[in-house]
Order: structure tokens, then C-alpha cells, then sequence
């Protein structure tokens, strides 16, 4: 299979960055066994950021900031999350959603967001219940993803104790 501009850009992104790991204690749904993955940022491929496996390097998965996709965005976290991210993580957490680059344009899984503790720097991707958010949230065909750019951090998600 030949590599996509997608995986190229990719691949010349994380070559050029200084990643930060993140330890997934329940690792990633289909990736058995990957528990510490890169989360790699750079200015030309935003509003991408990279989550690369330190485990199997070639493995890398574009992620976005929810928010810059769809305004409302904090799913409801189940409270378990929390308490195994470590103590106050709900307040101070990242969240970030699994995205699709294919030629026809990009989705994201807003059904599964990563939730990250950039304190202790331990992740889980969360399943939610809730089926109002969509596996495949279509929001971009390929000239559109190039023309949005990210600047802020993402917002925490919101406790499900909250709601």
C-alpha cells in the first residue's frame, strides 16, 4: 500500500518534534498492548496533533481538540476516569478525539475521546454511553482541513457526576 499525503505529512511532523508520553494504563481499543504513546504538536499540521506509539514508532494516529469541530463538546466522564487518571485530573484534563483522514475528507470519533492528564501524563480512551455522539463526525473535506489552524488548548471534559 502506497503512503497518502496524510501519512507522509505525518511522518515528516513527528521526525521534526519533541513528543511528550502519555501512559494509557488500559491502553487503546484495537491496539492491545500499546500503553505509552507519543503526543506530538507541530504548528504546520494543526489543527492535528499526533499520537504515535513508543511501542510500534510507525504507528500514529491523528488526533484533533474536539472544540475546534463541534461547539458543545464535553461529553459527560464516567467519574471511575477520574480517580485513575489521579487526583484532580478532572479539572485540568485534556480531551481529544480520534480522527480519519481519507481522500473524500476527515471524521472524527466523538463517540471514544482520549481524556489525558497532562499532570501526571496518563490517558484513557473513554467509551461513552451516551449514543448522541457519533463514531464518525464528518467535518472536513481536504481543502477545508487545510485551511482551519488551532491555537488553544483543549477544554476538559465534564464529569458525568456534573450532569
Amino acid at each position: 500500500m502506497s503512503p497518502t499525503v496524510a501519512d507522509r505529512e505525518c511522518r515528516s511532523a513527528l521526525q521534526r518534534s519533541a513528543p511528550t508520553v502519555v501512559y494509557f494504563d488500559r491502553g487503546l481499543p484495537g491496539y492491545d498492548g500499546l500503553r505509552r504513546w507519543e503526543l506530538v504538536e507541530r504548528d504546520e499540521t494543526r489543527p492535528l496533533r499526533w499520537l504515535r506509539s513508543v511501542e510500534q514508532p510507525q504507528l500514529a494516529l491523528p488526533v484533533a481538540d474536539p472544540a475546534l469541530l463541534l461547539a458543545g463538546y464535553p461529553p459527560a466522564i464516567p467519574s471511575g476516569v477520574w480517580s485513575r487518571l489521579g487526583e484532580g485530573s478532572e479539572g485540568r484534563s485534556l480531551c481529544l478525539v480520534v480522527v480519519q483522514l481519507e481522500a473524500e475528507g476527515a471524521s472524527a470519533n466523538l463517540r471514544a475521546p482520549l481524556v489525558i492528564d497532562p499532570q501526571t501524563m496518563r490517558g484513557e480512551q473513554v467509551i461513552l454511553d451516551d449514543g448522541d455522539w457519533p463514531v464518525r463526525f464528518e467535518f472536513a473535506r481536504p481543502e477545508q482541513a487545510a485551511a482551519h489552524s488551532g491555537t488553544g488548548r483543549s477544554p476538559a471534559c465534564s464529569s458525568s457526576a456534573a450532569r
